[in-house]
């Protein structure tokens, strides 16, 4: 079965492929992700090597296309190889790669993975110890982001601009003041300080949200398409090698 649908793929789908390939990469925005997989060898044994399947997709205010590419490494090659040619925005999470890509790329980070630091660091605690700490009040400021973005978010992409520059800038820039002000309070190494740190890298290129109304505050689009990798992963093997 295997076989059968490899040869379908080289002799019928390759044209589709190939097409939505360039169909994607004429865009001004995409998402991009990558996860680990893992694969049967020809014997049916499993493989110990992990392999990467990448994952671009369209925006939001676009066409849907999500194009799927095997790779078995997870080396900067991959990316820079697909987006050689491509100028326009890049939703990505904090993988350093996507930062050294071409000079046509602007990079848009993505606040879900900045709260996601802060949320991962308490979830241990109880509700009444999470509120004493520096990462709930982390927490609290993504929240407020997200907050203020769902109060436009059916607005058409012009509107929506004009809107985040109006109610998002100021609420972001008092979060930026905020970060640069609990870095230094914070434990080097501590969970907080790890929190604080990654959402001060993080931020040059998050901020880049307010260039453009077709952006999204998060990866989340690409992120759904890359989920039945990581479920699939916990129960059987995702591919096989023919």
């Amino acid at each position: 079965m295997s076989n059968w649908i490899l040869q379908c793929s080289e002799e019928y789908f390759s044209r589709i492929y190939t097409h939505m390939r360039s169909t994607l990469l004429s865009k001004d925005v995409l998402h991009a992700d990558e996860t680990w997989t893992k694969v049967v060898q020809q014997d049916g044994r499993e493989s110990k090597k992990k392999c990467y399947m990448w994952v671009y997709c369209s925006g939001a205010h676009d066409e849907p296309i999500v194009y799927y590419e095997f790779h078995e490494s997870r080396a900067s090659e991959s990316a820079k190889e697909f987006l050689k040619d491509y100028s326009g925005y890049l939703h990505s999470d904090g993988y350093e790669v996507y930062h050294r890509l071409g000079p046509g790329i602007t990079v848009v980070g993505c606040l879900a993975h900045i709260k996601r630091k802060f949320t991962d660091a308490i979830k241990a605690l109880n509700p009444e110890e999470q509120k004493k700490t520096v990462c709930f009040k982390g927490q609290e400021y993504c929240d407020h982001l997200f907050h203020i973005e769902k109060k436009y978010k059916d607005a058409e992409p012009e509107e929506r601009q004009r809107k985040r520059l109006a109610l998002l800038k100021p609420a972001m820039d008092a979060f930026l003041l905020w970060l640069k002000e609990t870095k230094p309070l914070t434990v080097p190494k501590s969970h907080a300080y790890e929190a604080v740190n990654y959402a001060l890298n993080q931020w040059p290129y998050f901020e880049n949200i307010l260039l453009d109304g077709r952006l999204e505050l998060t990866n989340n689009l690409v992120e759904r398409s890359i989920r039945p990798f990581t479920i699939g992963r916990n129960y059987v093997p995702s591919l096989v090698m023919c």
